[in-house]
């Protein structure tokens, strides 16, 4: 509710009308509903818009692992949720997958470590999360969450610089990520294979 509420408020900020705006003409398959914009369109570009919108005024849920898990999963399983008819508790089982592993990730990376590096957790971990919320919800067995794990983390970015010019690229963070994971479900949905050692696997 706080991540709705969040996202509610969030559509009235510069980043999120411009955001989407950008989403709107993108058009497509009208697999989702972009908030208080009477649009709807694909669950990949709907989730971009959702999480810039929920992250957009930086009031939204905060774990001590350095992230803000609800901008990115929300989006993820609210769109795809939407698109395939989820019930409630599909929706909240999604949810607890996705915020664990954003979580767990997050935690792994050593957060104080990775943040002073200059990366921004919310980004960088927030792909996975929404990966595997929307694979929960596409009922994917272990080989192609491990897949979609793969391809959520080979698109995982987010970068502290906007704290130099203010830049409106910390809630575009929240919506790529959201957007990554939700395509890299769909991907794998259709055959597509990601790196499954994606944590694990050396330099």
């Amino acid at each position: 509710l706080d991540g709705i509420g969040c996202g509610l408020h969030g559509h009235s900020q510069p980043w999120s009308r411009i955001m989407n705006r950008f989403v709107k003409e993108q058009r497509g398959r009208r697999d989702a509903a972009l908030w208080l914009e009477n649009f709807r369109g694909p669950c990949t570009n709907v989730a971009l818009g959702l999480g810039v919108m929920i992250h957009a005024f930086d009031f939204d849920d905060y774990h001590n692992a350095k992230v803000h898990p609800g901008a990115p999963v929300i989006p993820a399983i609210l769109t795809v949720g939407e698109s395939v008819g989820a019930s409630g508790r599909d929706i909240l089982t999604a949810m607890v997958a996705g915020y664990e592993t954003m979580i767990r990730v997050s935690l792994a990376t050593g957060p104080n470590a990775s943040r002073a590096r200059g990366w921004h957790l919310t980004g960088t971990t927030g792909t996975f999360g929404a990966a595997a919320a929307a694979g929960r919800l596409l009922g994917f067995d272990g080989v192609q969450m491990s897949n979609a794990l793969g391809l959520a983390g080979a698109q995982s970015s987010g970068l502290w610089a906007f704290t130099a010019d203010g830049a409106m690229s910390k809630r575009f963070h929240a919506g790529r990520a959201s957007q990554s994971g939700v395509m890299a479900a769909e991907l794998v949905g259709k055959g597509f294979t990601g790196p499954t050692q994606i944590l694990e696997a050396a330099d």
